[in-house]
């Protein structure tokens, strides 16, 4: 294997991110991560706190709109 094809087999550095709305509907994003699962590990974190708040993943959308 190259050192090309090592590189593009490897995942999107914050290729994932967690996110959270407010009791007023405002929405943030409070993370990065490389991986789908550090970032469900980092949302069930964030549940656990018991707050009035709703926790989400979603792959990060790249803005090449340019």
């Amino acid at each position: 294997m190259t050192s090309t094809e090592e590189t593009s087999a490897q995942p999107a550095v914050g290729a994932w991110e967690l996110w959270r709305q407010d009791d007023n509907g405002n929405r943030f994003r409070i993370g990065s991560f490389d991986t789908e699962a550090q970032a469900g590990v980092e949302q069930r974190r964030f549940e656990a706190l018991a707050h009035k708040q709703i926790y989400w993943v979603e792959p990060r959308e790249d803005d090449d709109r340019g």
